[in-house]
């Protein structure tokens, strides 16, 4: 944005000395505002001062504050207030397409120069009319490119911002997960050693029982004989 607004000064320069109806312009030492504030007598009249002038004062105010620039504003505004001239006009749409400056206004710029170039045959500052709304709606343009560029940005923004947000979840899922496998693989080696518990107590109560059968079956074994014995005598 600064290269173009910056290329409006070099251009209206160029248009300067490409003029022919125009004296040389002096630019060694601008002129105060204060004094360029004042219109130059015969202004309706085609005369090339008005250019150089106007080309002086835009100049001049690339020096100033911005509380300064306000003041040079509201006095251009009441200059176009009760039949402007030319000069009037044009100072105001130069102050309005100011670059990077806080009253900018492009379109209210445009259709000021649109009105001027309508109803103004001012010799030079039409011509300087022409080329500055050229750069206002060139600017203009850019701007909208730019809050485009911004939009977009900020729609990336929050696409990388949700991302992140999901990354962020999935990554918390995947911990409690990961927490959530862990105590099952603790359960599952409790049960399984509970179970081995459980096997050891049931092949030691099948290793008792079958004791007991054998016993058993010794005791009986030894009580049939003397049975059969008894029943002899």
């Amino acid at each position: 944005m600064r290269e173009i607004s910056y290329g409006v000064v070099l251009g209206i320069f160029m248009l300067a000395l490409l003029l022919g109806s125009c004296s040389a312009v002096r630019l060694a030492y601008p002129t105060p505002v204060d004094e360029l504030s004042i219109p130059p007598p015969n202004h309706l009249a085609p005369d090339p001062n008005n250019l150089e002038l106007l080309l002086r004062y835009y100049r001049g105010l690339r020096s100033l504050s911005e509380v300064a620039l306000r003041q040079e504003l509201d006095r251009a505004w009441q200059a176009t207030a009760k039949e402007p001239t030319a000069f009037d006009r044009l100072r105001l749409i130069l102050l309005l397409s100011l670059p990077e400056t806080p009253f900018q206004d492009l379109e209210q710029a445009r259709e000021m120069l649109h009105d001027f170039l309508e109803t103004e045959n001012t010799e030079g500052l039409c011509d300087l009319a022409l080329l500055l709304q050229e750069f206002v709606m060139e600017e203009a343009q850019q701007k909208r490119h730019y809050r485009l560029l911004q939009e977009q940005l900020q729609q990336k923004e929050e696409q990388v911002r949700r991302l992140r947000s999901g990354l962020k979840y999935l990554d918390g899922r995947r911990k409690q997960e990961q927490e959530w496998a862990k105590s099952l693989e603790k359960q599952l080696e409790d049960e399984r050693g509970r179970a081995e518990t459980l096997e050891q107590k049931l092949e030691a109560l099948k290793t008792i029982e079958k004791r007991l059968e054998h016993r058993n079956q010794s005791k009986e074994s030894l009580e049939l004989p003397e049975q059969g014995k008894e029943l002899d005598e």
